[in-house]
């Protein structure tokens, strides 16, 4: 434990301090209990909940809050709690409350052109720009020369920044065993690429792997042997790489009325959309993905940029696995 003078030491120099550093929760602790400010300036404040938000408001006289309600909002676990409004951030009550103390940030710098393309047709109405030319045309880069089949070789095109890859001709449909919804093929094909592009002299770090399930997360968890980030899409908010990887899951064999809560959200799509820098594959069935209005129009928009690529099971011959997994024989 701390002792007394260790303590008093702290708070002194939290009174001498102009600027102070701390969690939403963390500023209700002793040591600050007689600190006040001039302006509180809250970062994420679309994903935290009204009740912790007020918390820190109350140290300051005035506040700043940073954040994109277009993203996903608070994580409230109780039903109670989102049918009282507790799902909507104080962030956003206000932004619609009082839209002219809105001040837009239109300059970004994490996604080349081609990717903030997609969010920005898809959610934010054109309003994006890319903050530098540097962040507008940048590649990724690999080592050595190219190998493997030519749809792996494609899927990897530095000049390709955005591509689908699509599953229809594999009929990889999902698997739903005990409500956990998964797809095999999607898993096996995002451990090829991954395979690819470590050997391509991209490291763990830089590679990121999402999709909307646990159940899919723990799947491509088996059949990723490395220690590249594996995570749902609503655990990737707030973080990035300059590659990533996204496994939509759902393909039906009946997807004419296809309806799926989770990719139906176009908050979680938005979230998804914007964790690349500089290169973002993705992978799905085109067919039941299109039967979701948002997902539709990002298949199109990815489709203008040149970016389909549809994967037979003759081009998977060569991969026992992604063979056994889309019933090839």
């Amino acid at each position: 434990m701390m002792d007394t003078h260790g303590l008093e030491e702290i708070k002194q120099r939290l009174e001498q301090s102009k600027v102070v550093a701390v969690t939403c929760l963390g500023i209700t602790s002793p040591l600050l209990s007689n600190k006040r400010f001039d302006v509180c300036i809250m970062d994420e404040a679309g994903q935290t909940t009204l009740p912790v938000s007020l918390g820190p408001l109350t140290f300051a006289s005035k506040f700043v809050l940073v954040g994109d309600h277009y993203q996903l909002p608070p994580l409230v676990q109780s039903a109670e709690a989102r049918e009282y409004g507790m799902a909507v951030s104080l962030f956003c009550r206000l932004s619609e409350a009082h839209p002219q103390a809105i001040c837009a940030l239109q300059s970004q710098y994490r996604m080349c052109a081609a990717i903030m393309e997609l969010s920005n047709a898809l959610i934010y109405g054109n309003r994006l720009r890319c903050g530098s030319s540097e962040v507008e045309n940048a590649k990724i880069k690999y080592t050595g020369l190219p190998s493997g089949p030519k749809w792996i070789k494609e899927a990897m095109n530095p000049n390709r920044p955005v591509v689908f890859i699509n599953t229809d001709l594999l009929l990889a449909f999902e698997t739903n065993d005990q409500k956990a919804v998964n797809n095999p093929v999607e898993a096996n094909i995002i451990a090829e690429i991954v395979c690819r592009l470590l050997s391509r002299g991209i490291l763990e770090k830089d590679i990121g792997i999402i999709t909307p399930y646990n159940s899919q997360a723990d799947l491509i968890r088996q059949a990723v042997s490395t220690s590249v980030e594996i995570h749902t899409i609503d655990k990737y908010q707030g973080r990035d790489k300059d590659c990533i990887l996204l496994s939509f899951v759902r393909s039906s064999e009946n997807p004419r009325n296809y309806i799926s809560s989770l990719l139906g959200d176009w908050h979680r799509i938005n979230v998804a959309l914007t964790r690349a820098k500089k290169k973002l594959i993705m992978v799905g069935s085109c067919i039941t993905l299109s039967t979701m209005p948002l997902l539709k129009l990002l298949i199109e928009k990815v489709e203008e940029q040149g970016g389909i690529l549809s994967v037979s099971k003759k081009d998977i011959a060569h991969k026992p696995e992604l063979r056994r997994c889309s019933n090839l024989r």
